[in-house]
């Protein structure tokens, strides 16, 4: 599996831990910008900012459900249903 460099927010080698946590990289992975999600559900919603400061989005599942971090959370109800899940 090749690694996805949206998900780098930094390099121990070059970095220290202390600078990648409060890395502009991982402050965007963190809480992603919106246009981040154009074309999807979360672009226009209108909790968009609740749900990704609340943490209540989960990558893992926008990727399993539609091969795209940056879409919306299957299990959101405004989210697209998937043929053949029951999420």
């Amino acid at each position: 599996m090749a690694l996805d460099e949206r998900f780098v927010v930094g390099d121990l080698r070059k970095q220290s831990l202390m600078d990648i946590w409060r890395s502009e990289r991982l402050e965007r992975l963190v809480y992603p910008p919106r246009e981040l999600f154009s074309g999807t559900a979360c672009h226009d919603c209108p909790v968009f900012d609740e749900c990704t400061r609340l943490g209540k989005r989960c990558y893992v599942r926008a990727m399993d459900a539609y091969g795209e971090p940056f879409a919306p959370d299957p299990i959101c109800p405004a989210a697209p249903r998937v043929e053949g899940r029951f999420v």
